[in-house]
């Protein structure tokens, strides 16, 4: 048992430490209220309110000029307007009328092609959900045909990957702390068009599914953790040297598991699903193995516990008794039996890294490796 005296002559010297990191995390505390109260109802709906009418004052100015019309209904375009066409952060598509329904004559992408449905429809500007995505759509038409834009308000893809992420086109980080409201039962706030006619609704996502640090908060968590691991490692090593080692390993091996079991269940220090590299959807095969990160923080882990064990036999110079034959044969069926489930358990590991997760090790193909390959 480590005895309260212990602690104290020790706290008296590395008390510091544990202060520091107290000081980083009400810091880091204070930073996250900060700048959540910067993304705020009223900021969040006039940064789409402006980047929507912008858009439609654009396509707006753009379709009054006579020889951009003409490109557009024309049989032949020029490659130099085609060009500048596809480079333009809104969609343009022209339909022209047929005797049997519409037919595309000319479009700037085919990532998204509108629908049946807003060809028929007489609304002249709303919101459409296609299959990549919301837009907000504006109709306008012609004596041959009509003309309909697509500005993307906020991607929304079955499948994410590293290209494709489901977020806001006018800020990568809104679609963690709002939505866009299909019902607009329980909406926070309305965006209009230029016209004035209301388009979409956007609702506060529940935080508990993304929570998400600023970067300067995750410094200072960061800091505090390795403060406090210091601390630990510290008081591990004033145990193997005032008292006995197995008392300094058992606290050691305590103290650094509660932590890891700790923060599976509990943000501590900080949500690690915020970073990609604890994503599942890259590599996850276990609960303890939930993701790429947690096996690297065990890894890290089980190596730190390993080279403080190693270091202090070193020092110590413990040697295993070898009283008689029998004693030897267990020492010796005992490690053989030791690096056997080791070496089987870092297999399934690897085994696991290769068949569990999206990670590419076609060596090969060298462009298709990426960071989680290395």
């Amino acid at each position: 048992m480590v005895k309260r005296s212990d602690f104290m002559n020790f706290s008296r010297r590395y008390i510091y430490l544990l202060v520091i990191a107290a000081w980083l995390i009400t810091l880091s505390f204070i930073i996250d209220n900060y700048f959540s109260a910067e993304i705020n109802t009223t900021s969040v709906q006039k940064k789409l309110t402006s980047y929507v009418q912008d858009k439609q004052a654009s396509i707006s100015s753009l379709l009054k000029k006579k020889d951009v019309l003409n490109q557009l209904t024309s049989d032949s375009m020029r490659q130099g307007f085609m060009m500048e066409l596809s480079q333009m952060p809104y969609y343009l598509y022209y339909f022209e009328y047929q005797p049997r329904g519409f037919r595309l004559k000319t479009w700037s992408t085919q990532s998204v092609i509108p629908g049946d449905n807003l060809l028929r429809t007489r609304i002249k500007e709303g919101t459409v959900r296609l299959p990549n995505g919301y837009y907000v759509y504006n109709k306008y038409n012609l004596a041959g045909g009509v003309i309909i834009s697509l500005i993307p308000v906020k991607w929304n893809y079955i499948i994410t990957n590293t290209y494709l992420h489901n977020q806001f086109v006018a800020d990568d980080n809104l679609h963690l702390y709002y939505d866009i409201d299909s019902s607009a039962s329980k909406a926070d706030f309305t965006v209009a068009g230029i016209s004035g006619k209301p388009l979409f609704s956007v609702k506060k996502v529940d935080e508990k599914l993304h929570p998400r640090n600023n970067i300067f908060s995750v410094l200072f968590r960061l800091t505090a953790a390795l403060l406090v691991l210091l601390f630990i490692y510290f008081f591990a090593t004033h145990l193997a040297l005032t008292r006995r080692f197995l008392t300094a390993i058992g606290f050691l091996f305590i103290a650094l598991m509660a932590i890891r079991v700790l923060s599976y269940y509990y943000p501590i220090p900080l949500n690690f699903r915020q970073f990609e590299l604890f994503d599942p959807a890259v590599y996850g095969s276990s609960f303890i193995l939930r993701s790429l990160g947690d096996l690297l923080m065990n890894a890290l882990v089980f190596l730190c516990f390993v080279l403080f064990v190693k270091h202090w036999i070193g020092i110590k110079n413990i040697r295993l008794p070898e009283k008689d034959t029998r004693s030897r044969w267990i020492y010796l069926v005992a490690g053989s039996l030791t690096i056997l489930w080791t070496t089987f358990s870092i297999g399934s590991i690897i085994s696991s890294l290769v068949t569990d997760s999206q990670i590419s090790f076609d060596v090969v193909n060298f462009f298709s490796l990426n960071i989680y390959s290395i």
